[in-house]
Formats: structure tokens, C-alpha cells, sequence
């Protein structure tokens, strides 16, 4: 079965010269929605808006001691991005945008937000230098920066988790491990879902004991464990029959994220499934946008990944009946079998 091809949205057309004028000034004035964004949510306004049905924009202000006048400019701004619905400076947050925003949410997206607007800081200092040189800063590994991090994934995974459910068969799977899984968002989905599931979530120490928390909020420590340790060592159990690498392989270079597969696939059980989610590229590795984008994220210790990478990797280890499926916009899953 032919892989599905992600697209980049093309550009209007018109006369090229005019076009192209147009496309950068467009591009360039991007950078601004990551900052209102940003602004927003640490004012306090889209925690407001997400809670809130209707607000006039003079009572948001006032509510939350904010400026009259530039508050009125940033919710017109945000409804211009889609975020909002305005009639005559009265907004509300449209409904999609609600969970994202609202501090009560599962899905409350204020650490990834502020993931994303420190990374883009950090791009503008480093990109220029890393393109001379090949060498970028490395990322601080303090406490307040991996709960950071690992809550953003947390958001992401949430957003995907309910397509991989239903995209995957795992009503006779008994033990998933999920390599690199962070804060075990997947893991715990998946077992809420699936009475009969269990799993193991295994990932760095830095990052385990908040796992642990993650876990034992959601009363789930008799079927999820734990391992601390680096995915390439770390013991797997004798009952692995779902091998879960999400977000996971674009963090290594292709002889890593190899090893990884060819790993796991020795240690399922027969007839188990090696699960990959992440940003799939196109042949051309220039489609869709933002896995062009996220390979530069992984700097020179990872990349992003074509289809057909993942299947001669599974190929090669011994897996059979490989298929590729969209799980919506830049992400899809590829599963394999252990015959």
C-alpha cells in the first residue's frame, strides 16, 4: 500500500516577483503570533477567555489589570490568527482553543507554549552559528526545564493519543513499553482505554520521578512501571507484545533510531507490534513544513524521518507487514510485526 504523501499548502499565484514579495513579508511578520501568544498567556488573558463565554475586551483589561488599548490590539490579533470570535470588541475563545487554555485542562498547554517561545529565542541566537559551524549551545537539563519540557509533551500527546487508539489494534496486546516516554501520557491513555493493558514507561532519571507522579495520579501504579535509564540498555520485559517509540526516533541519527528498532524488534514477543508515531517527511524531506522545520530543531544528534526510512528499518529487523497511516496534520504512525 502506497504511503501517504504529506503536502505543504502552495503559495498563491500570481506574478512571480509580486508573489514572492508578498509570501515574505508574510513570513516575515510569522514571528509576531509566537509573541502574542506568549503575552497572552502569561497575562492571564487566555486563561480568561478559555473560561469565560463572552468578555468585552474593557473588562478583560480591567480584570486582570492589563492596558485598555493594547489589550483591545492583542484580542483583535488573536481572533486574526483564529484563536477568538469578535463582535464590536466583545471576544470569546473558540471552542477547539478552550482545553488548550484552561488551567483546570488535562490538556492545558501553558508549558509547551512556553517551550515553544524560549526555543525560538534560542533559535534566533544560535541558527546563525550553527549554519557557519555546525555547533549550537547545549540546552540546560535543570529541574524547571525538563518539567518544561516534559509537560509540552504531555500537551502533544494528548492531542494524538485518541487517533493512535483508534488506529491501532490492541485488543489482544497485554504489555506495551513505551521507549522514551516522558511523562507516560501514551501509556496511561492508552491502559484508561484498555482495561486489559499494562505498560512500562522508560526514560532518563531526570525525567522519572516526575513519571512516577504522573502515574500515581492517575491510580495507575499497579499496571504502569517505571524504568530509569537510557532506552538502549535499559532491561525490557519478557512480555513485550507493543514496542511504542513516539517522538522518540527523531531524536537520533539514522544508525541510532536503526538500533533502537532492530532493539526492540529482538525482544517482542511473536506476533507483537513495533509502533512508531512521529513527523513523517515526504521523498523530497522538504514536505511537510514543519518536519523540514523540526530537523534543524534536532541540530546534528537527530533528524526527521521519510516513511520509507522507517520501513527499511523494520525491514531490516525482522519485521514484516509494514504500514503507514496519517494521523493528522505532520504526524503519522507507522506499525509493524514480529512474525
Amino acid at each position: 500500500m502506497k504511503d501517504p504523501v504529506p503536502r505543504n499548502p502552495e503559495p498563491p499565484v500570481a506574478d512571480e516577483m509580486e508573489t514572492a514579495y508578498d509570501r515574505i513579508q508574510e513570513l516575515e511578520w510569522s514571528f509576531a503570533q509566537l509573541p502574542i501568544l506568549h503575552a497572552a498567556a502569561e497575562t492571564g488573558l487566555l486563561g480568561l477567555l478559555a473560561t469565560e463565554d463572552r468578555i468585552p475586551a474593557a473588562e478583560a483589561a480591567a480584570s486582570l489589570e492589563l492596558h485598555p488599548a493594547v489589550t483591545v490590539k492583542v484580542l483583535r490579533a488573536l481572533t486574526a490568527m483564529g484563536v477568538l470570535r469578535s463582535k464590536e470588541d466583545t471576544f470569546e475563545m473558540r471552542e477547539g482553543y478552550r482545553p488548550l487554555f484552561d488551567p483546570g485542562s488535562v490538556i492545558y498547554h501553558a508549558d509547551g507554549q512556553r517551550h515553544i517561545f524560549e526555543l525560538s529565542k534560542m533559535w534566533a541566537r544560535e541558527l546563525p552559528g550553527f549554519l557557519k559551524t555546525g555547533e549550537w549551545a547545549k540546552t540546560p537539563r535543570d529541574p524547571d526545564s525538563v518539567a518544561r519540557f516534559v509537560g509540552s509533551m504531555k500537551a502533544l500527546s494528548y492531542g494524538m493519543v485518541g487517533r493512535l487508539h483508534q488506529a491501532l489494534d490492541l485488543s489482544k496486546s497485554k504489555h506495551l513499553v513505551d521507549f522514551g516516554g516522558a511523562l507516560g501520557t501514551y501509556s496511561i491513555e492508552l491502559c484508561l482505554r484498555l482495561g486489559h493493558l499494562r505498560a512500562t514507561v522508560i526514560d532518563i532519571e531526570a525525567v522519572t520521578p516526575l513519571t512516577v507522579q504522573e502515574i500515581e495520579r492517575h491510580d495507575l501504579s499497579d499496571r504502569i512501571g517505571v524504568v530509569a535509564g537510557d532506552y538502549y540498555d535499559a532491561p525490557l520485559p519478557d512480555d513485550m507484545d507493543v514496542a511504542l517509540f513516539a517522538n522518540v526516533l527523531h531524536m537520533e541519527q539514522p544508525d541510532g533510531a536503526a538500533r533502537l528498532i532492530e532493539r526492540a524488534a529482538a525482544a517482542l514477543r511473536p506476533g507483537g507490534q513495533l509502533v512508531v508515531v512521529d513527523f513523517t517527511l515526504a521523498e523530497t524531506r522538504t514536505e511537510p513544513r514543519l518536519g523540514a522545520f523540526f530537523a534543524i530543531n534536532m541540530r546534528l544528534f537527530g533528524d526527521t524521518y521519510t516513511a520509507g526510512d522507517f520501513r527499511d528499518w523494520m525491514t531490516a529487523a525482522g519485521l514484516t507487514d509494514v504500514t503507514c497511516t496519517d494521523l493528522g496534520p505532520n504526524k503519522f504512525v507507522l506499525v509493524a510485526r514480529k512474525p
